[in-house]
Order: C-alpha cells, then sequence, then structure tokens
C-alpha cells in the first residue's frame, strides 16, 4: 500500500522579509491502520525535508484526520520535530480536518477559522508576521594594515627624519610630541583609519570535539555526495546530518546545564525565552521537564555552587524528589 498524501511546497521570499516555506497537504479520507501508517511516514519525510532547510515553515491543507488514532500519531510526529498544530476550532461539522502545522508558531498572528462560502469546510486565516530581527549594530576601526608598500613608509619616515635632524635647540618633550605625530603622519597616508560596522550575533554555543568530528564525517560524505551523486552516497550524508544535528543539540542541552549550575535555573530560562527569534535547535517545555525529571530521580540532595554568584538567592535548590509523582 502507498500513501495517498499529495503536497505542493514552494519557498516564499517577499522583499525585506525572511524567507519561508509554505507546503500544501490533501490527505484523502481513508482510516484503515496501513493507510495511516503509509500517510503518517509520507508526512514524516516531508517534515524532514522541511527541518532541514533550517527556515520556518507552514504546513496546511485538508489532513482529514479526524479519528483519534490518526490524530494521535500525527500529534506524536509534530511533537518529534519541534512543531506545532495552530487550528483547534472545528472545519467541518465538528471535526478538526484542517489544520496548520508549524516549527515557528510565534510568527502567526491571529490565526482563526473562518466561514469560506463556497465549501462544505470552513478555511483557515492566519496573519505572518516576517519582519527580520534587528540585531545590534558595532562600529569596528581599523588600519589596513596589509596594503602598506614599506618602501613608501621608509622614504616618508626618512623625509621626516631629516626634517627633525635640521631642528636646534629642540628640548626632549618637543622631539618626543614630534616624533609621534610624524609617524602618525605617516600612517594615517598610508593606512587611514577605517571604520566598518558588523551585526552583532547571539553568541553560538561551542561544538565539543565530538560533535567537530562529526561535523568533519559529514562534510567528506556532502562532497563525496556532489561528486559521485548516488541513493548510497546521498543516505549516508542525510544520516550524519542528522546525527550532526543531534549532536549539536547535546552540546546546548550540556551548556545550558552547566549555566544553570553556576547561576540558577530561573535566569536561564529567562534568557532562553527572551530568545524569540530562534527557529532551530531551540529549547521547548519538553527539555525543561526532562531535566525536572533527571534531576527528581536523583538519590540525592543537589544543590547549585554558590561561591561565584552575586545573588545567591536566585539560585534554585532541589530536595530528593524520588517520590515525587
Amino acid at each position: 500500500m502507498r500513501s495517498k498524501v499529495e503536497a505542493v511546497v514552494s519557498r516564499m521570499n517577499a522583499e525585506n522579509h525572511k524567507a519561508y516555506i509554505v507546503a500544501a497537504v490533501y490527505r484523502p479520507p481513508c482510516y484503515t491502520s496501513d493507510q495511516i501508517k503509509e500517510d503518517i511516514e509520507a508526512l514524516n519525510i516531508i517534515m524532514n525535508e522541511l527541518s532541514d532547510t533550517k527556515k520556518p515553515y507552514f504546513i496546511l491543507g485538508d489532513f482529514n484526520m479526524g479519528r483519534d488514532n490518526a490524530y494521535f500519531q500525527l500529534k506524536y510526529l509534530c511533537k518529534r520535530y519541534n512543531a506545532k498544530q495552530l487550528i483547534t476550532k472545528p472545519t467541518r461539522g465538528k471535526a478538526i480536518l484542517d489544520l496548520l502545522i508549524t516549527n515557528s508558531p510565534k510568527l502567526c498572528k491571529n490565526t482563526t477559522v473562518i466561514d469560506s462560502y463556497i465549501s462544505d469546510h470552513n478555511a483557515i486565516l492566519t496573519t505572518l508576521n516576517l519582519t527580520r530581527t534587528k540585531h545590534e549594530k558595532v562600529a569596528v576601526k581599523y588600519r589596513a594594515f596589509n596594503r602598506i608598500v614599506p618602501k613608501d613608509i621608509h622614504n616618508d619616515l626618512d623625509t621626516y627624519k631629516n626634517t627633525l635632524l635640521t631642528q636646534a635647540d629642540i628640548n626632549l618633550d618637543d622631539m618626543y610630541n614630534d616624533i609621534t605625530n610624524m609617524i602618525l603622519t605617516v600612517f594615517n597616508k598610508h593606512a587611514p583609519i577605517r571604520t566598518k560596522t558588523f551585526n552583532q550575533y547571539p553568541n553560538s554555543v561551542k561544538p565539543s570535539k565530538a560533535t567537530k568530528h562529526k561535523i568533519y564525517m559529514r562534510n567528506v560524505a556532502r562532497n563525496v555526495s556532489i561528486s559521485s551523486p548516488s541513493d548510497n552516497t546521498k543516505k549516508t550524508f542525510q544520516h550524519l546530518n542528522k546525527q550532526v544535528k543531534e549532536s549539536i543539540k547535546q552540546d546546548m542541552k550540556f551548556k545550558t546545564q552547566q549555566d544553570i549550575s553556576a547561576k540558577g535555573i530561573w535566569p536561564v530560562l529567562n534568557k532562553l525565552t527572551r530568545k524569540r527569534s530562534e527557529v532551530v535547535n531551540k529549547f521547548c517545555a519538553n527539555n525543561i521537564n526532562d531535566h525536572f525529571v533527571e534531576i527528581s530521580n536523583a538519590p540525592t540532595k543537589q544543590s547549585c555552587d554558590t561561591s561565584n554568584i552575586k545573588n545567591p538567592k536566585s539560585v534554585l535548590y532541589l530536595e530528593n524528589c524520588s517520590g515525587w509523582t
């Protein structure tokens, strides 16, 4: 049995706005267990490909998953890719058949269901907020020393030197000032001070040695898949690419765990929740729950080292919680 899911995918790139991807999906109303399994696998492939683009994506259309067993599997798939289904009102009768799935729910404003008047299904409507994140500008001043011609520098210095030597009755302070001004004048001529402005982006997590090795292996596999394209080389690259992403997530979680141990959980969570523009590899509620589950299963009391913290009251102390349910 083959999947009956139909999809059309398009990349949108409005001027001066973020690029995003829209996938229109239709699934015929068939609820046999085998057919649902095949269709879920097709949706899994679509979401995997969209996640690899590292761009906001929006999957919408008539999914025909009104049965609980079908919708439960789709909900689990969304959780796997850290995506969210936004439609909460019925779109045909009392069933929610038309869905909107996205990995960037914060970009969707005023999501609702309206009467289409021309179909037995209601229409879903959302407004996208695609304004680019404005990063802080940093100005850097520099001299282009790599463009200096040493011979020209020496000639100008010799000219100024001869001028200084002809001056009589000059004290030490004046000579120091004259030499300083001479050097600055020469360098301002051959390597003037320039200013360049950069966007300041948030600091990324430094990859571990294991992650660096996986990135290297992934890049080698990508070059092989380009030079010798085949199904095997493509699958090898995709497999290694997934390993790299998982390894980066583990590095991020390890860094977060270190920050929690040093600063306390609430300052760290507040910092993470302020990063609203992140789309890929962001922390969700499940990551926080996993952290508490890991701590609650510990057999002994855990506390944080407050020796290097200005405000020890902000540190969260966790008693033995193994008996919590």
